[in-house]
């Protein structure tokens, strides 16, 4: 069986950025490409470790599409990365709380503090800097004054050079009147589609998250009533083969 997750990131130029091929640690034979096929071997400043490859750091010229081929005995995936640079001193969001649920904002980058223990922390609001040096969390008070865009950024040492990494959260209010809807599936719908024995076939599924999702809503696939090994969180098509 061959299974296809895809993923999109925004990420700043200047940013060690890291891209773990798979989260499943036994999967073996991993092979990375730049779509669509193109060796990273040329590539200046993309580099890889393990099953993980790292941008160290992101250029402007590193926008485009990864691949990620990794293989467990007759299961096979790949995971395609749209890549997307941009000049930003701060990176988007990757993470979004409420102010009202929450009490601190932890930098959300282990992988960096697991290479360099000793990494250097600061942080700032809206991009702006603040007060608070070598703090893994920072604090709030749980006030509307706390809402906006809180970013992490670690310099640390891999590989005997200097780098910085950088990691945003948005701490938000709900307006009032609130609500969230329910999400919709478009298509399929209760339908039978005929497929050619030994060839692939893709099923896409198309579906409305519903207002202020909040990106909590996720799409998952059902083989009968077994929940099939993908990434739920950011899988938008299926591509299953058909074998004796």
């Amino acid at each position: 069986m061959h299974i296809t997750n895809l993923r999109s990131y925004t990420i700043s130029a200047g940013l060690a950025f890291k891209l773990e091929c798979n989260e499943d640690r036994e999967m073996q034979n991993v092979s990375w490409s730049r779509v669509p096929d193109q060796s990273l071997e040329s590539i200046s400043g993309i580099n890889i470790h393990g099953s993980a490859l790292w941008f160290l750091p992101v250029d402007l010229s590193h926008s485009g599409s990864y691949s990620c081929l990794s293989r467990k005995g007759n299961k096979t995936g790949e995971t395609i990365f749209d890549v997307s640079v941009d000049n930003k001193a701060c990176p988007c969001a990757n993470r979004k709380d409420g102010v009202k649920s929450t009490k601190d904002i932890t930098c959300l980058l282990p992988h960096i503090f697991e290479i360099d223990p000793q990494a250097q922390v600061t942080w700032r609001n809206n991009c702006h800097p603040l007060n608070v040096t070598n703090s893994k969390v920072f604090p709030l008070n749980r006030s509307r004054d706390m809402v906006g865009l809180y970013t992490c950024f670690v310099s640390f040492t891999f590989g005997g050079q200097n780098y910085s990494a950088a990691q945003t959260t948005e701490i938000y209010s709900h307006s009032k009147g609130y609500v969230v809807t329910k999400p919709e599936i478009i298509y399929p719908k209760e339908e039978t589609q005929k497929v050619t024995l030994g060839e692939s076939y893709t099923l896409n599924c198309k579906a409305l998250v519903g207002k202020n999702d909040g990106g909590e809503t996720f799409i998952y696939w059902l083989n009968g009533f077994t929940f099939l090994e993908l990434d739920y969180v950011t899988t938008r098509k299926c591509i299953v083969n058909t074998v004796l």
